[in-house]
């Protein structure tokens, strides 16, 4: 594998939802490879057991159609995925609610911003487990009621 430990990969799959570009043994040799983890516009399989692995996949499908090995993809080339250029040395911020390719620039303004939410949610959470409500953390003023007829 060309991809360096720790890297996470980029895929542009064009979208294709008819066949999985990825799945379990795939998903093994990125362990085995220390690789981060994939992003990939295009459809994945076995995902159940990727996700048994722990190997993190953010996919735009799924689909229980095996890949054909063709041809080795590239690494390291700039690419655009869906509209967003990403590059070599990119961070990549990965959860559940989406993906976000910060570019590499901008990444310690990006870090500060991040570090600077994080201790500020701390906080909220904190006092709301203290019994404080997200309004009264918020400065909102309750809102009255409208009586309104449809």
């Amino acid at each position: 594998m060309e991809a360096k430990a720790g890297t996470v990969i980029v895929c542009d799959a064009r979208g294709r939802d008819n066949v999985a570009h990825f799945g379990e043994f795939m998903a093994l040799e990125c362990v085995r490879e220390k690789i981060a983890g994939l992003v990939i516009y295009g459809a994945v399989r076995d995902a159940a057991a990727v996700e048994k692995i722990g190997f993190p996949v953010f996919c735009t499908a799924l689909c229980p159609l095996p890949p054909t090995k063709q041809h080795a993809g590239s690494v390291g080339r700039t690419i655009t995925l869906r509209g967003v250029r990403v590059a070599a040395g990119d961070q990549i911020i990965a959860d559940r609610d989406g993906v976000l390719m910060v570019p590499s620039m901008d990444w310690p303004k990006v870090l500060a911003g991040i570090k600077q939410l994080l201790v500020q949610e701390r906080k909220t959470r904190r006092r709301m487990q203290a019994g404080e409500s997200l309004g009264e953390i918020l400065g909102l003023r309750p809102c009255r009621a409208v009586r309104t007829t449809v």
